[in-house]
C-alpha cells in the first residue's frame, strides 16, 4: 500500500506539472510505423486486395524501410508498388496523396475519431 501511495503522489505531480512537447511528439509519431494499418486498409479499399495480402505487402515495405534506415513518413508509392508486385504480381498504383494521408499521424488520429 505504501508503494501504491508513493506512485499516486508521483502521478499527481506528473499530471499537474508535465507539459507535452507537441512538436517532438508529432515527429516521433511520423517516424514510427504504428499507423501503417491504415496503409494496409488503403490497399484493401483501392487496390482490391485481401487484408492478408495487404498485411504481407506492408510488412515487406516496413522491412525495406528499416533496412534502408528510413522512417515511416519516407515510405513511397514506389516502395509499395515493388512489394505489391512481388506479393501479388501487379502494382497497387495508389495515389501519392492517399499514401501521404495514411502516413500523417494527425490524419490518422482524425480518421479514428
Amino acid at each position: 500500500c505504501e508503494e501504491a501511495l508513493k506512485c499516486l503522489e508521483l502521478m499527481a505531480l506528473l499530471v499537474r506539472d508535465v507539459q507535452p512537447e507537441r512538436e517532438r511528439m508529432a515527429t516521433h509519431a511520423a517516424n514510427d510505423f504504428a499507423a501503417l494499418t491504415d496503409l494496409a486498409d488503403l490497399l484493401v479499399r483501392q487496390a482490391d486486395l485481401s487484408f492478408r495480402d495487404a498485411h504481407h505487402i506492408i510488412g515487406a515495405v516496413v522491412r525495406r524501410a528499416l533496412d534502408e534506415g528510413l522512417p515511416a513518413i519516407a515510405i513511397t508509392t514506389a516502395m509499395i508498388d515493388d512489394a505489391t508486385e512481388q506479393q501479388v504480381g501487379r502494382r497497387a498504383n495508389l495515389p501519392a496523396d492517399d499514401v501521404a494521408k495514411c502516413l500523417d499521424p494527425i490524419c490518422n488520429v482524425n480518421g479514428r475519431q
